[in-house]
């Protein structure tokens, strides 16, 4: 055992990074199942005890839409079943609508009772390996909550915020804004779409003064419900103004997985148009090779531990007391 588990070990120092995650998620179910087999008393051979190729994988779907699960393990001659919910489920399952094939669980229309958890089992004459659970979720999209409409405004040439509270959905909704008598579903020329949602307006003028109204798209059931409020952007003339911060409007707390995408929204308006800086436990990251900025947001592609601390977005623009528009950000950054 221990010999063939050193030449495991062995590839995986030549195996491409982006492998290692599911090299590592194999080998531990393997040496759990190891664990589990030893433990009843078993004594048959290493080899025989089953390791998974492929597991299920987790899906949202509309109801009557397919779903297909797929499963296989090593050794070929392990034998291939099913549970939703922990209830083993048999070939056929007329009654659930449910197809079970080898390797295969197909699910050709969906409906509540066939929503849930599903789980492979791989079986040979050493023991049974169950794999990583994969839900299987009804696809939706709720309605927008009763808002108020906002009066925003902002200086001329400076940047405008206008902020969408998508509805609960599954899966996430991408946002949809009206401007102009025209739906954007992505940025475009001086519109700025968010991952948060948010609309930034990008050296507003007088142009963009006017109404504005969000929507959210289901991609899976391709439902589009319109928020019931609409948002006025006014534009400010003046020959100075402080800066001040105009997003976030207050301090916030941030988590996100290891691996994930990081943005961090700042947005500061005044006259003259202020400079935005950002620092992370109090020293800039302008020259911080694991940031870039798009305008004055900050934002880190794959996000690490590392990254976990207090952000600092200062805007200032010689105008009031200094330092005294700047906003935090409390990012923790959690292991997968």
């Amino acid at each position: 055992m221990v010999s063939e588990f050193l030449q495991c070990l062995g590839a995986a120092w030549v195996m491409p990074w982006y492998m290692m995650s599911i090299w590592e998620h194999r080998v531990g179910t393997w040496l759990l199942c190891v664990f589990l087999h030893y433990l009843q008393g078993g004594a048959s051979v290493i080899g025989d005890i089953p390791v998974f190729f492929e597991e299920p994988i987790s899906v949202v779907q509309k109801l009557g839409g397919s779903v297909t699960l797929r499963c296989s393990a090593h050794p070929p001659t392990a034998n291939i079943s099913w549970r939703l919910n922990g209830q083993d489920l048999g070939e056929g399952e007329e009654k659930l609508g449910v197809l079970v094939q080898p390797g295969i669980l197909l699910i050709p229309n969906l409906t509540n009772l066939t929503l849930g958890r599903y789980q492979c089992m791989a079986s040979t004459s050493a023991g049974v390996c169950a794999s990583l659970p994969a839900t299987v979720t009804a696809a939706k999209l709720r309605d927008f909550e009763t808002d108020d409409q906002q009066e925003i405004e902002v200086d001329e040439g400076n940047t405008a915020v206008i902020q969408c509270h998508l509805p609960e959905s599954q899966p996430k909704a991408q946002v949809r804004y009206s401007v102009k008598q025209e739906w954007l579903a992505t940025s475009k020329g001086n519109y700025l779409i968010m991952p948060s949602g948010n609309l930034q307006i990008v050296n507003a003028t007088l142009e963009d003064e006017g109404t504005y109204k969000c929507a959210a798209y289901n991609p899976i059931t391709q439902e589009v419900k319109t928020s019931a409020s609409t948002d006025r952007l006014r534009i400010r003339r003046s020959t100075s103004e402080a800066a001040r911060i105009v997003y976030p409007p207050g301090s916030r707390t941030i988590m996100v997985t290891k691996g994930q995408r990081l943005v961090l929204e700042c947005v500061a308006s005044g006259i003259p148009p202020p400079q935005v800086t950002w620092a992370k436990d109090g020293l800039d990251l302008r020259y911080h090779n694991n940031t870039r900025f798009l305008l004055s947001n900050l934002l880190i592609d794959m996000a690490s531990e590392g990254d976990s601390g207090t952000y600092t977005c200062r805007a200032d623009n010689g105008m009031g007391a200094r330092n005294s528009a700047y906003v935090l950000y409390d990012v923790q950054v959690f292991g997968e």
